[in-house]
């Protein structure tokens, strides 16, 4: 699975922002399966992370599609 951030959006007022995903699945032979949109809410805040138990990711990859596609072709 490879996670890209697409969008970083604070919402005013609030300790949270909204952060928007583009996310790829492939098998085991790297093609890809799925692919969607995914928006979290986030803290804005190291501090506020804590407060509601969520863990940073791990290591995060970027794949340039439009070069897998066209090795596919």
């Amino acid at each position: 699975m490879t996670l890209t951030v697409k969008a970083i959006t604070p919402r005013r007022g609030t300790d949270h922002g909204e952060v928007r995903w583009d996310v790829e699945v492939t098998n085991q032979r790297g093609q890809p399966i799925a692919r969607y949109d995914l928006l979290v809410l986030t803290p804005k805040h190291p501090a506020a992370v804590h407060r509601c138990h969520a863990r940073p990711l791990e290591r995060q990859t970027h794949v340039d599609h439009d070069r897998d596609q066209a090795a596919d072709h």
